[in-house]
């Protein structure tokens, strides 16, 4: 593993950055969130079964962060914490039909106050303007609509990579610099539906398994079954790959690449019966926290670096105003990914979400999974990544250790969401609030459960 130095860093960082930029040196920011996208899921992170060209030419370019976490299995949630570098207890967008707070300061409007042009493209309706996320946005674009006229069917509001690509690209032709553009892409989602020249990593499989809900769910699919499934996954993130190679591209035709900071991250993973089932939102095993998290400014970021220490996406707003040359706020929970502390952070994820509250902590290779208050595992990744087996017999120190860690960060949580929220409760919407397009796309989704169309 190569590593640069904080410092050498900082001073590539003033010569680099001002030739690049002109008379602003602050960067442009391009944050590229890939929904349900597992860190295993690309070839830079070492999965040999699938192709991913542009993002692995991303990593070669940056940095590559090997053990990044999301703070939830799910998009809502995850997705508020990387926006507010603030942990879900403290923002408070758990449930279903939970929205973000006014109070919560987000990364755009840092940005915005400091002069930045600012534009989110997101593809999920759980990022979208009924859920709060509009705020500190200049403009802000939903792509889940209709594709017909006439009564509305499940599955029209579908927005694929590409269409997003062409959005962004859109929107950066006519947007000033500098510029903070969030894209938000849902194709690895489920339903799994990769165009046919992307649907190449399936083999000789010969039966009748889909990407769509009502098969990838059945409980009687066989081993070769669930290969198809995954491999209609793949070509998901194929086809997300190319797309987000689209904006790349146009980036640097037009001479932005290299004063842009690119950010590929993923909001959550995803779950292919390791532990029993398949989706999100439901555990909080290493596939579905485990995220890629790759880094790219030239004079900023080491080309070809692979940090191992243990990262968060909640290290996304820090890192962007350090970038930006602003200040960081006291009241949030991240660290910049360019000043790491060299000891062991704790690391945090937690899912509040139909009824259940798990909460997971990992300090070095010890992860502790509380499934309920008083029911833990102890996991440890260094001999069992896959967490096959919770272990006991010589680990009770550390298993307290950990304990005591997650009490500590529930009492620091509850005092922040004080401080930044007061003592109101989470902000909710009614399904009565949204509109019918927002409905049928979260029903699409699996993320809400209303009645069927029928048509």
């Amino acid at each position: 593993m190569r590593e640069i130095s904080v410092t050498l860093r900082a001073a590539l960082a003033l010569t680099l950055l001002t030739s690049a930029c002109g008379d602003d040196p602050r960067p442009n920011v391009l944050l590229y969130v890939a929904d349900t996208l597992r860190a295993d899921d690309l070839a830079c992170y070492g999965n040999p079964l699938i192709e991913t060209p542009h993002v692995d030419r991303l990593a070669a370019e940056g940095s590559l962060f090997e053990n990044a976490y999301a703070q939830s299995s799910w998009t809502r949630t995850s997705m508020a914490s990387l926006l507010t570098s603030t942990y879900p207890a403290v923002h408070g967008v758990e449930g279903r039909m939970e929205a973000l707070a006014e109070e919560m300061r987000v990364l755009p409007e840092m940005l915005s106050e400091a002069g930045y042009t600012t534009a989110a493209i997101t593809g999920n309706p759980n990022i979208g303007s009924a859920f709060g996320f509009r705020q500190g946005f200049d403009e802000f674009f939903e792509l889940y609509e209709r594709r017909d006229a006439g009564r509305v069917r499940v599955g029209e509001f579908v927005t694929t990579a590409d269409r997003v690509s062409e959005v962004a690209i859109e929107w950066i032709d006519r947007a000033s610099e500098p510029f903070f553009l969030l894209v938000l892409s849902i194709d690895p989602h489920s339903p799994y539906e990769p165009p046919p020249e992307f649907d190449r990593f399936g083999g000789d499989y010969q039966g009748s398994a889909s990407g769509k809900p009502e098969f990838i769910n059945r409980l009687d699919l066989s081993r070769q079954d669930k290969q198809r499934i995954r491999a209609l996954h793949y070509g998901e993130v194929a086809f997300n790959d190319h797309a987000f190679g689209k904006l790349v591209d146009d980036l640097e035709a037009r001479g932005l690449y290299d004063r842009t900071a690119v950010i590929f991250v993923s909001d959550h993973g995803e779950e292919f019966w390791e532990h029993g089932g398949r989706g999100h939102g439901k555990t909080l095993f290493e596939e579905v926290v485990h995220v890629p998290l790759i880094l790219r400014l030239p004079g900023r970021v080491a080309a070809g670096e692979r940090v191992a220490r243990p990262v968060e996406l909640v290290d996304v707003v820090p890192t962007v105003l350090e970038f930006s040359d602003l200040p960081i706020p006291a009241d949030i929970q991240g660290i910049s990914l360019l000043a790491l502390p060299a000891a062991q952070r704790l690391i945090q994820s937690r899912l509040v979400l139909d009824g259940t509250e798990i909460n997971a902590v990992r300090l070095g290779p010890n992860k502790l999974i509380e499934e309920a208050r008083g029911s833990s595992k102890l996991f440890d990744l260094g001999r069992d990544p896959g967490e096959k087996e919770s272990v006991s017999e010589g680990f009770g120190e550390q298993r307290r250790a950990l304990e005591r860690m997650l009490v500590k960060s529930r009492q620091d949580n509850e005092i922040l969401r004080v401080r930044l929220r007061g003592s109101s409760a989470p902000v909710s919407v009614r399904p009565d609030d949204l509109s019918p397009e927002v409905v049928r796309e979260l029903e699409r989704l699996g993320y809400i459960e209303t009645e069927k169309d029928g048509g």
